[in-house]
């Protein structure tokens, strides 16, 4: 055995060590929060505490630099070597294996692990074996760690438990394919980290499936940090007690000096990838830096035409409060295209954008004129061409197409690299922005171009859309800006909204058993291949399920509770249990596993349960033996004591049980009363728990319809009937939400009589082939029906989406439409659909190049809500450089943290 201590200073650290009880080890082996805090001084961050608690097969974490995702992942895999959760005897060897890039990387995260062994005796007296590439213990469990490079020959031939891969956006796919076979015979487990490359690969695949083409079917449970999430977080020492500074101010893990530095002295590419952790890779910019810079140019802007040139004029209206731009080009005698004018003016209506549009083309004398319909539709340029008739060519643009998009970009790509389109280096929020325009392919093979992060100004829905939120299905002119809706990659914040005034045609989008809703005839919709088309090309609007977070558990000890209104209250929390005191003490579980039981539970709870002022309680017919026998036996399983029984007059029984605890935690579970009640997004865990749930509501709310050949339940929640619906489609049952109106009872107060209405939400299951999979899944005890006239399923079903079939009619619509912008992905969920969220693509800017008919596309990027940062590769002259000299740009934070732009200061 390996011993670096010596006897004496061994025996030392031994006394100093707590004592190895079985109720020591036991918590350890549950939990590795308690294993780093007891066996390695480790005190974790908040969101190391969710990386060390996530317990799923396949997990991916993506944060910024120096937040501690090493340190976390290392804790992890000590644990794992120790505990060897997954072993089945203990002659079974566990194996972990390391691997990243290079030598350095893969040694960084094994050398933190041999120093959290050896500098506790406990766990170093496990070591038999410690070298620069393997550590064995005692136990049965070894870990290895390897550099891969180019070939994965080292780690061929091993049965792996669990795999660390580090930097993991830097492993080629060859490399993956040849290691990820070593998990099959054990099931093993797979852990990506690192910071965000090239939106290709596995570490790409496991936050965006499917968006790579690569066809990978792995699921991973994600994690991803940005810097902000630890500029508040202040660092303790091994004996966990919070730093200070010699001024007494906290000690963060990442100082807000430190990353403002870090964010003037790199470009926002850079800034987004190290520190944001986003994907944002430049050799998918759709035009090259090298094209870009050698097409920069220092040249005057010009305001006039010059008398021989031949000048276009590309326009982006404006939409309350996105951008009017305008953008002006020449082509001189030579052949040599340049851009001579741009104007970005903000909240500005028609009536004055229009106007200003003639003006521009008039003075510069534009042969062509192009406006970007998208959005507006053909009256503005109807108006401009009438205006402009004998002078200008106006034509309008709908940047819907993708193919149109292409063909625009490919051509400015062909001029940028044939080096006759010149940019002004003195336009630097233009370089800016084109550089930022990137390229993606799409599962189907197609290009897929998108602007920079940010560009939005197409809105599109009716106020009364609903989009679904974490607090269930909310109208989107409801929306806030930091408000979490569901996308097709998870749960995902808005970044912002808008809101414009619209008198034009639209569509209104009826859905079978669906919310209908009013869009713009232009709204892109996602698509089968995952790519986005207008609702005209479409006989399907593609709805993607919900995202289970695979949570295994819930601690109550995380739950808020509120003092008692009767007598004094204290909660105590344990280990293994948590207790509550009120004349006597009552004592629960701390750790409820969402499985089937628990799922039972909360849907029997849903159908036939309420909050008293002490207690919860379940109100049944007496008749229901068996559906309550079986709650009080899953209750008994899940929460380890009993319900109580009682008996009414009218044939009705009340099973109860008095519990502060229990009352809090089904208030957290399932909030909002009867008209609003919802599902926390705590409970889409996984489909074990989701089937007991059903089962359970529909067994105890639920009918049978259409003499047996379907299965119905009602609730006055329309966010619950939603829900259900999206829990249905996980198991690919199609519920259809059919509400009726309900007049309800009128009462007298204060001389006045009123009557409470209500709508009553009925979510029915109807269909031979739908009937048959519910009673497999939720109903055994019922027959399966073969009548086929129901068998005909008009819904087409895949993994991850069903596609539903919809009616549209175009109607007159006059109000506001709407629109939000999500972080980091460019789609949101509403009722019946998977929707673009318009990230506003570069206008293209046509002109004759030849042959007027038919003309050529010159792509110029029109279309930019300006930056005011300073682009680190934008070209200046050097006397523009020297008078710069003077001042830099520093970052400014928002209240959270994050920077939200810069401003300037003399130096």
């Amino acid at each position: 055995m390996m011993n670096l201590l010596s006897p004496k200073k061994k025996k030392k650290k031994l006394e100093e060590n707590i004592e190895l009880t079985a109720e020591l080890i036991a918590r350890v082996k549950r939990d590795p929060v308690a294993f780093a805090r007891i066996f390695c001084k480790f005190y974790p961050h908040w969101y190391q505490v969710k990386i060390l608690r996530d317990m799923s097969k396949n997990i991916a974490i993506r944060m910024g630099r120096q937040m501690g995702k090493t340190a976390a992942t290392a804790i992890k895999a000590l644990w794992y070597a120790f505990t060897r959760p997954e072993a089945s005897t203990p002659q079974e060897q566990v194996t972990i294996v390391i691997i990243a890039p290079s030598q350095r990387q893969s040694k960084i995260m094994y050398n933190q692990i041999r120093s959290y062994i050896h500098a506790n005796p406990i766990l170093e007296a496990s070591v038999i074996k410690s070298t620069q590439q393997t550590i064995k213990l005692d136990n049965n469990s070894v870990i290895y760690n390897f550099p891969v490079g180019d070939s994965a020959e080292k780690v061929r031939g091993f049965s792996i438990n669990l795999l660390i891969v580090d930097e993991a956006a830097f492993i080629k796919q060859r490399i993956f394919t040849a290691i990820l076979p070593s998990l099959a015979g054990t099931n093993g487990s797979l852990i990506l980290i690192g910071t965000p490359a090239s939106r290709t690969g596995l570490f790409y695949q496991a936050f965006y499936p499917g968006k790579d083409g690569s066809g990978v079917k792995l699921r991973f449970s994600t994690h991803w940090y940005p810097y902000s999430d630890a500029l508040d977080v202040q660092r303790v020492d091994k004996n966990g007690v919070p730093l200070f500074d010699k001024d007494g101010n906290p000690i963060t893990q990442l100082s807000r000096d430190w990353i403002e530095y870090q964010y003037t002295s790199m470009s926002k590419g850079e800034f987004a990838q190290e520190f944001e952790a986003k994907f944002v890779d430049e050799s998918l910019g759709y035009f090259t830096r090298e094209d870009l810079i050698a097409n920069v140019e220092d040249y005057s802007m010009e305001h006039v035409h010059d008398g021989e040139s031949v000048y276009a004029m590309g326009v982006d209206f404006a939409k309350y409060h996105d951008s009017y731009v305008a953008l002006v080009i020449k082509r001189d005698i030579n052949g040599i295209t340049r851009v001579v004018y741009t104007l970005e003016a903000r909240n500005r209506n028609y009536s004055e954008t229009v106007p200003l549009t003639i003006k521009i083309a008039k003075r510069f004398r534009c042969r062509y004129v192009f406006c970007d319909s998208t959005g507006v539709g053909e009256p503005n340029a109807e108006i401009i061409e009438k205006e402009l008739k004998g002078i200008s060519i106006v034509k309008s643009v709908n940047m819907s197409s993708l193919q149109k998009q292409i063909d625009m970009y490919s051509n400015l790509q062909r001029m940028f690299g044939e080096g006759v389109l010149k940019i002004p280096a003195s336009n630097r929020e233009l370089i800016s922005q084109l550089s930022l325009v990137m390229r993606t392919i799409t599962p189907s093979g197609r290009v897929k171009i998108e602007a920079a992060e940010g560009q939005h100004d197409d809105f599109c829905f009716d106020g009364s859309t609903k989009v679904q939120t974490t607090n269930g299905y909310i109208d989107i002119s409801k929306i806030k800006k930091g408000d979490i809706v569901l996308t097709s990659s998870g749960h995902k914040k808005v970044i912002n909204t808008s809101e414009r005034e619209i008198n034009e045609l639209v569509y209104r989008v009826k859905v079978k058993g669906r919310p209908t809703f009013t869009c713009t005839k232009n709204h892109p919709f996602k698509t089968v291949d995952g790519d986005f088309d207008i609702i005209d090309n479409l006989q399907y609007l593609r709805k993607d399920f919900i995202k289970l977070n695979e949570r295994r558990f819930i601690d109550l000890a995380e739950i808020q509770y509120d003092e008692g209104k009767h007598g004094s209250s204290k909660i105590i929390v344990n280990e293994d249990t948590i207790s509550y005191m009120n004349g006597r003490l009552t004592t629960l579980p701390r750790y409820i596993q969402l499985d089937y039981d628990f799922g039972f539970i909360i849907g029997a709870y849903l159908a036939e349960g309420s909050i008293g002022a002490h207690d919860i309680q379940f109100t049944l017919n007496k008749t229901d033996d068996p559906l309550i026998e079986i709650i009080k036996e899953k209750f008994k399983n899940v929460f380890g004591c009993e319900l109580s029984y009682i008996e009414h007059d009218n044939n009705s029984c009340n099973l109860y049980k008095s519990s502060l605890i229990l009352r809090k935690l089904f208030k957290t579970l399932i909030p909002g009363i009867s008209s609003s009640k919802r599902i926390h997004p705590l409970l889409f865990s996984n489909k074990d728990f989701l089937r007991g749930l059903i089962e359970a509501y529909y067994k105890g709310d639920g009918c049978i319809i259409n003499n047996g050949r379907g299965f119905s339940v009602s609730t006055n929640s329309l966010n619950l009937a939603y829900q259900i619906t999206d829990i249905l489609n996980l198991f690919g049952i199609y519920g259809n939400i059919h509400t009726s109106h309900r007049k309800g009872k009128s009462m007298n107060l204060h001389e006045h009589k009123y009557t409470h209405n209500h709508n009553l939400h009925q979510i029915r299951i109807s269909g031979s082939w739908y009937v048959n999979k519910f009673i497999d899944l939720f109903w055994n005890e019922y027959e399966h029906i073969s009548d086929n006239k129901f068998h005909y399923c008009k819904e087409k079903w895949y993994d991850d989406f069903v596609l539903i079939p919809f009616k549209k009619n175009e109607i007159e619509y006059i109000g506001s439409v709407y629109n939000l912008y999500i972080d980091d992905v460019n789609e949101f969920s509403i009722g019946s659909a998977t929707v673009h969220n318009c990230d506003a693509l570069a206008l293209a800017c046509m002109m004759t190049v030849n042959n007027p008919n038919p003309p050529k596309t010159l792509a110029t990027s029109v279309k930019s809500v300006f930056s005011k940062k300073t682009h680190r590769h934008t070209a200046t002259t050097p006397q523009r450089r020297r008078q710069q000299t003077p001042y830099r740009q520093v970052a400014v934070f928002d209240e959270r943290g994050r920077i939200i732009g810069t401003r300037t200061e003399q130096r």
